[in-house]
C-alpha cells in the first residue's frame, strides 16, 4: 500500500509541476470480479479458488505493521472498527438524502430543464408491445432442459423472469438484454 501511495504521489506532483498527463501502471487483480454484478469465478474458477485463500491487502498490511513494533493488534481492530462505524454513520445519512435541484442545475447546467411526465417530445417512442418484451424476456431467462447451471446463475435468472413478468425491479442489465 505504502509503494502506490507514493507512486500516486510522484505522479501528481509531475503532473502539477510539469503540466503533462501521467499513467501509474499497476499490476493487481480484482479480489471480487470487474464489478458487482460479476461473478469471476464463473469464468476463472481456478484463479479464484485461489485468490479466495490469499489474505486481503489490509491484513497482510496490518500483520507487518504489527510484525514492525508499528502498531498492535488492538490498535489494528480500533481502526477497523473505526472506519467500519464512519462506513455505517455515512451510509445512514445517504438512505435520507434529498438532492436539491438547485445543485445539480447551477452553473453550466443552469439552462437546462428537467424532464417531465408530460414532454413526450423527450421520452421517446420505443414501438415494443409489453407483450413483446415478456416473449423476449422469456427466452432470455430459459435454461436448455439437458444444460447444468450453477445455483447463482439460476437464482439470477429466475429474478429477472420475475422482474420482467411483473413490470417492477428491472435492472440496468436487464433492460439492455430485452433491448
Amino acid at each position: 500500500p505504502e509503494a502506490v501511495v507514493h507512486a500516486a504521489k510522484v505522479a501528481t506532483e509531475f503532473r502539477m509541476k510539469f503540466h503533462k498527463p501521467v499513467v501509474v501502471d499497476m499490476f493487481c487483480y480484482r479480489r471480487f470480479g470487474h464489478n458487482e454484478g460479476d461473478e469471476p469465478a464463473f469464468t476463472q474458477p481456478i484463479m479464484y479458488r485461489n485468490i479466495r485463500t490469499h489474505k486481503t491487502v489490509v491484513q497482510i498490511y496490518a500483520d507487518r505493521l504489527i510484525a514492525e513494533g508499528q502498531v498492535s493488534q488492538a490498535e489494528v481492530d480500533k481502526m477497523r472498527a473505526d472506519w467500519r462505524a464512519h462506513l455505517e454513520a455515512e451510509w445512514e445519512v445517504g438512505q435520507s438524502y434529498k438532492p436539491n435541484k438547485a445543485d445539480w442545475l447551477d452553473g453550466a447546467w443552469s439552462g437546462l430543464r428537467t424532464a417531465d411526465n408530460q414532454d413526450e417530445q423527450r421520452r421517446g417512442k420505443t414501438a415494443v408491445p409489453v407483450r413483446t418484451l415478456k416473449e423476449i424476456g422469456k427466452k432470455l431467462t430459459e435454461v436448455p432442459k439437458d444444460f447444468e447451471a450453477h445455483k447463482t446463475i439460476l437464482r439470477f435468472l429466475e429474478n429477472r423472469r420475475q422482474a420482467i413478468e411483473s413490470g417492477e425491479g428491472i435492472d440496468w442489465s436487464t433492460a439492455e438484454a430485452l433491448a
